[in-house]
């Protein structure tokens, strides 16, 4: 299975933006949620759903299909990596499956939370694309199946923050610049004033670390879809100036640039002669990442979403209470993510600033 494409291309406004998702949650008419259904339900709603995505066609034509009851658990980790699936997909009951697009930007996720969640992620900014993307399967796949759906409240969903719409957009963010110079927390407050919701790296109950965080909107409900994602829009725009505008303060001069090369010479030096644990080897990716988008690191930053990608789940398993499995796990990222490095920025300190 390819990585997806936010995984392998760069997009819009890239140096501060890793991606956009929209996701879209649906529920069958007269099934149970799926925490509340039967094995038999469960399935009976499987079937429905990869029957109806197979009739759609389109971007589904020819997706890969994925039974999480037949994962490894290192596979559900790249999957969870790959932000396609979630612990609660991986963890939930029987009959859970993913559909992904060959070309890597979108995917369905069967009987998690809800039991359909589609979802459109591309590398950037691109909410627009985004939601684009998305609401067309939504309205093919509802060409063969019914939605659950109230008059007054609109769709219904398992959880009541999603219920109206149905519809979340998240734009995932790096804040380096203003971690650095004390403005995020400022920042982030006006971001929730314009309505959006600030969460961490893997949405919901996550915080952010070493300036990455995700901007979403607040609620669903008697909202029409483009108002869902208004908030979302001002927010994110107001943050990539700030962000960019800390970075200039920062590193605009002679010297500011010699300081921020010499950080990242010692991030990248870490990298090659030590053994960081998950949560600081996010740190150090955190300033590598900036050293690529500020041009001193010979790398794309399509690359480095990839280096987020492992450094973030490395130290979200550590946090977990299930130590001696998720260490291992973590250790092996680690390893993984040093071997990525190594390889694309072999020698250290070969600067082009």
């Amino acid at each position: 299975m390819n990585p997806p494409l936010w995984l392998r291309e760069e997009g819009p406004e890239s140096d501060v933006v890793l991606s956009t998702r929209c996701r879209i949650a649906r529920n069958l008419e007269l099934a149970p949620f799926p925490w509340r259904a039967s094995e038999l339900q469960r399935k009976v709603v499987s079937e429905s759903l990869r029957n109806a995505a197979e009739r759609a066609g389109g971007a589904l034509r020819d997706a890969e299909s994925i039974s999480a009851a037949h994962q490894m658990p290192e596979e559900i980790n790249r999957l969870i990596e790959w932000r396609y699936a979630s612990r609660t997909w991986a963890e939930g009951g029987s009959h859970r499956w993913l559909l992904a697009a060959r070309d890597g930007t979108l995917s369905l996720l069967i009987n998690e939370e809800d039991h359909l969640r589609i979802q459109a992620i591309s590398p950037g900014f691109q909410v627009e694309s985004c939601m684009a993307t998305a609401g067309e399967i939504e309205r093919e796949l509802g060409l063969y199946v019914r939605f659950a759906r109230h008059d007054r409240i609109g769709y219904l969903t398992s959880a009541l923050t999603n219920a109206g719409t149905g519809i979340r957009v998240s734009v995932f963010l790096h804040l380096c610049g203003l971690t650095m110079t004390g403005e995020l927390e400022s920042r982030l407050a006006t971001a929730k004033e314009l309505g959006a919701a600030v969460r961490g790296l893997y949405g919901e109950g996550t915080s952010g670390a070493s300036g990455f965080f995700q901007i979403s909107n607040r609620r669903a409900f008697d909202l029409h879809p483009q108002d869902v994602a208004s908030g979302v829009v001002a927010s994110a725009q107001m943050l990539v100036r700030a962000e960019r505008g800390a970075r200039r303060s920062l590193y605009g001069s002679d010297s500011g640039r010699l300081s921020l090369a010499e950080e990242v010479y010692s991030s990248l030096t870490e990298i090659h002669l030590s053994d960081p644990s998950p949560k600081e080897l996010l740190t150090v990716v955190s300033m590598l990442r900036l050293g690529v988008a500020e041009g001193l690191l010979p790398a794309s930053l399509a690359a480095t979403a990839e280096w987020v990608s492992l450094a973030g789940l490395s130290a979200a398993v550590e946090s977990e209470p299930r130590r001696e499995v998720e260490r291992f796990e973590a250790a092996r990222r680690s390893a993984t993510l040093r071997q990525r490095l190594r390889a694309i920025l072999e020698p250290p300190g070969t600067f082009t600033g």
